[in-house]
């Protein structure tokens, strides 16, 4: 199933139990107590968070601060996602909080670990947690049964686009966030979603002139995982031996979207991350 979408490459979303160790890693952080107005005035030097089940360690530039965890309390309301690490700092009892948040970062807008000790912040975009399957506390666990049933269908290629439903939505509708291509073929994209889990997708089927023209039928099955931070869902196609895995970024009674890495352009090997979105149909 080399071809599946025709540009569409693997990807893989591991699920991560928060007992193993979870690091948060960037290129800077923040000192408040020497610089009020913090945010002006990053450090550039490289930071770490590591967490374990029992002890923190924060790597700061040249400056290490360890930590033993004494108890762990989750937070979740409408307006907070935070976990607080009760430690013990030098004989005192003190508090480190990891939050889920967001920031604008040259321009644009994403989410963020917001990590913060006595002194010290570190900000750390979620893409840059690892193991990824870290999950923040006050995500309410997806009925993956139902959503099951919900994605059974026949879709047909509606865009490609740079950003994920949310955003997109949030900016209208915006033409300048659509991966454009003035290939009919490139387009001709129909995938058929049965309920008994076994499914088919076409190319180049409907388009005038398409010279590649290419059938698959495969198995699928939907997964919840731990995306960025998030529960998600995880689409699994499976021909022969090879599997295919997406990330959900949308399904509703009309649409499925799907995240991964795609071929945008006429150069072979070249891709970029974006996201398919198919339109539900009647076959």
């Amino acid at each position: 199933m080399r071809a599946i979408f025709a540009s569409l490459l693997l990807l893989f979303v591991s699920i991560q139990l928060l007992a193993q160790t979870t690091s948060f890693k960037d290129n800077r952080w923040f000192d408040y107590k020497k610089y009020p107005n913090f945010y002006s005035n990053p450090i550039r030097e490289q930071a770490e968070v590591i967490v374990s089940a029992d002890s923190l360690i924060v790597h700061l530039g040249s400056k290490v601060l360890r930590y033993k965890v004494k108890g762990v309390t989750d937070i979740s309301t409408k307006t907070k996602s935070s976990r607080e690490f009760k430690v013990d700092e030098n004989g005192a009892e003190a508090t480190v909080a990891i939050s889920r948040t967001q920031e604008d970062y040259f321009g644009k807008r994403r989410q963020i670990a917001w990590i913060q000790g006595n002194g010290w912040i570190v900000m750390v975009p979620l893409t840059a947690i690892t193991p990824i399957g870290y999950l923040f506390p006050g995500d309410v666990a997806i009925d993956i049964g139902a959503e099951r049933t919900r994605i059974v269908g026949y879709y047909d290629y509606d865009l490609m686009r740079r950003v994920n439903a949310e955003e997109y939505k949030r900016s209208g509708g915006s033409y300048n966030l659509l991966i454009w291509t003035d290939d009919k073929c490139r387009k001709d994209v129909q995938i058929e979603l049965r309920a008994d889990g076994t499914g088919t997708w076409w190319y180049g089927q409907t388009a005038k002139n398409c010279t590649n023209k290419e059938e698959q039928a495969f198995k699928w099955k939907l997964e919840q995982v731990v995306d960025e931070g998030r529960r998600a869902m995880m689409l699994t196609l499976t021909a022969d031996v090879e599997s295919n895995q997406y990330v959900i970024d949308e399904l509703t009674d009309k649409k499925l979207t799907l995240r991964g890495e795609f071929n945008i352009s006429d150069e072979k090997d070249t891709t970029s991350e974006g996201y398919l979105s198919l339109s539900r149909k009647k076959k």
